[in-house]
């Protein structure tokens, strides 16, 4: 969930014909392209993290089954009643959360929902992310991201962004190249 933007009620919903892995050149990533659970039913594309993740879950589910068929569910298909299965993701995430002692930590109410907030404040924080690109990706409005998400935003952690010039940096960055590259040559 963190480097795929979803929300918990997506895990009900996401099946392995709604998952497919895309490559350009040495990058890989997914996209999902599953059924609304809120809002839109907008692609999604995913963190090149989820890849190796997914890959590792078909794996797994391939030890027990010949062949992986696309209508069936990613998370726990087995319980084919969909309650049933968010009960055992949730009771699962609270067991992780107990063992790791990441609630008492951190002093926040951690829940499955926060890791949907995580991913979206990896973006903001240490992202360059428009708003309004991260918002479409996350099946949500920019008006979410600005209320809930972007209101968390401390002046120095956005400061880095309000600094940089992309354009400057990468003139800079090839300057430097063609200097190292002229007195390697000499």
């Amino acid at each position: 969930m963190v480097n795929s933007f979803i929300r918990p009620s997506d895990l009900r919903v996401l099946k392995h014909k709604h998952v497919t892995i895309k490559k350009e050149g040495k990058d890989e990533w997914i996209v999902l392209n599953h059924p609304a659970t809120k809002t839109t039913a907008n692609e999604v594309q995913a963190m090149p993290a989820t890849v190796g993740i997914y890959k590792q879950l078909c794996a797994l589910r391939l030890q027990t089954q010949k062949k992986i068929p696309s209508d069936e569910f990613v998370f726990f298909p087995q319980y084919k009643i969909r309650d049933t299965a968010m009960s055992v993701i949730g009771r699962l995430f609270r067991e992780i959360l107990e063992r790791t002692g990441i609630p008492e930590q951190t002093d926040k109410n951690v829940t499955l929902y926060s890791l949907r907030h995580t991913s979206i404040m990896m973006r903001l924080v240490k992202g360059n992310v428009n708003t309004l690109h991260l918002s479409r990706n996350a099946r949500t409005s920019q008006q979410m991201i600005d209320q809930f998400y972007s209101s968390h935003l401390t002046t120095d952690q956005i400061r880095v962004h309000l600094q940089r010039f992309e354009g400057v940096e990468k003139k800079k960055e090839e300057q430097l190249k063609k200097r190292l590259e002229r007195e390697r040559q000499k």
